[in-house]
């Protein structure tokens, strides 16, 4: 147990609530970033439907296939924001299936500190 004295004493429970609300905020843009949470009026019914058009870009190994993910799975991985993402698929869609994952430094916005980051997230098949 740590034992205050003075001034300290005073301010280590300003210093606590400062901390807790900070901590707490970060993790509410932590997970407003990674969640898209869609809000219903109350009494609205929520008349979900999936349908699956294409296979899943994951592959078993974890990693994502570049020449099918789309742009919402691209942003998924660290380090590809949703406008990256956008511009793979561009990319893909103008000049067809990458051939390698060395292929994504012509896309604006990957250079070869972003492909070192994400090179174990992605695949080509």
């Amino acid at each position: 147990m740590i034992k205050l004295d003075g001034k300290a004493k005073k301010i280590a429970p300003f210093v606590i609530v400062a901390a807790a609300l900070i901590a707490g905020f970060v993790l509410d843009r932590l997970h407003e970033t990674r969640f898209r949470v869609e809000k219903m009026a109350p009494g609205e019914v929520n008349n979900f439907e999936l349908e699956v058009t294409a296979p899943p870009a994951r592959l078993e190994q974890g990693r994502i296939n570049i020449n099918t993910a789309s742009a919402e799975e691209l942003a998924m991985i660290d380090g590809i924001g949703e406008g990256l993402a956008g511009r793979i698929v561009e990319y893909r869609e103008k000049n067809g299936d990458f051939v390698n994952t060395n292929e994504l430094m012509n896309v604006s916005g990957i250079g070869e500190k972003t492909l070192e980051q994400i090179e174990n997230d992605i695949c080509v098949e």
